[in-house]
């Protein structure tokens, strides 16, 4: 974090970067997360492994900033191995947090047991933080220029031009969260998560969800950030598309649940709230990333 005490707005800037990190890692990573392979080899691997893994992260963390850069307008030299340490550590927060919300890392469990999940976990999520800016445009590139192009005909769109874009969001989420759920649904771990997960943690998955799916959107400075909190169209204040945009996330998980026979008629209606909201959160992190492409 060396030099953001030196310029007006360090300490904003460095929490973008912070969150577009973290959440550029949660778009790679959260899939793997749903893999009983990543909680049985996290569980079993030894001592001497997780240190490895740990240099290799780091190593590879340090190769992608080398390349893609973590931050915008950061120096070489001695900020790539800062910034490649800040990239393991986001990683290393990042997995736990979803491991704790997934109930993969319970009290009581052995420290060996949750520190390798964890750190299992963390390397595809560390990749994904470090190439966040490489990954997908900074907002204050082409988009802006586009806006500013685009500006006077926005200001002067009717309320009958509002729909269409409305709707092509919400397609855009649909397909984001499709492409997402279609790598999970037909698996036993939704089923596994929803069965094992208390149900006080549901709310928290659900809470979760919507913090980490606002924050890739309305907070990471990802392409079209700024478009999007100037539109006054329907469903375009950020809290609002947001809430929405996860109902639509909730029913494209749905449907696949049902299309893969993970749910139907005779399944209970308490397990299909908790495997609803279980493929809800790849569901709508899919369906984040997909508004971002339009």
């Amino acid at each position: 974090m060396a030099g953001i005490a030196a310029e007006k707005g360090g300490w904003q800037q460095e929490a973008e970067d912070v969150v577009r990190g973290m959440t550029g890692g949660l778009l790679i990573g959260t899939p793997l997360i749903y893999t009983s392979e990543v909680w049985t080899l996290g569980a079993t691997i030894p001592p001497l492994q997780v240190l490895l893994l740990l240099v290799v992260a780091y190593a590879l963390n340090l190769g992608c900033v080398v390349w893609a850069g973590f931050r915008q307008g950061a120096g070489g030299g001695a900020h790539h191995f800062s910034d490649a340490l800040e990239t393991t550590a986001l990683a290393i927060v990042s997995a736990g947090l979803l491991l704790v919300v997934l109930y993969r890392i319970r009290l009581g469990d052995p420290l060996g047991i949750g520190v390798g999940r964890i750190v299992v976990a963390a390397i595809p999520i560390s990749l994904g933080i470090a190439i966040a800016n490489h990954l997908i445009s900074r907002n204050d590139s082409r988009t802006e220029e586009e806006s500013d192009g685009e500006g006077a005909q926005q200001s002067s769109t009717s309320l009958a031009n509002v729909p269409p874009r409305t709707l092509l969001e919400l397609g855009a989420t649909a397909a984001g969260a499709l492409f997402f759920c279609f790598n999970i649904a037909p698996t036993e771990e939704v089923r596994r998560l929803a069965t094992e997960l208390p149900e006080l943690y549901l709310p928290a998955l659900i809470l979760f969800t919507l913090l980490v799916t606002y924050g890739i959107v309305f907070v990471a400075d990802f392409t079209g950030q700024s478009r999007r909190r100037a539109s006054s169209g329907l469903l375009q204040h950020p809290a609002t598309e947001t809430a929405v945009a996860y109902l639509v996330s909730l029913v494209v998980g749905a449907g696949t649940l049902w299309l893969f026979g993970q749910i139907g008629p005779g399944t209970d209606w308490e397990l299909i709230y908790a495997e609803v909201i279980v493929i809800g959160l790849p569901a709508a992190i899919g369906g984040a990333a997909g508004r971002l492409a339009v």
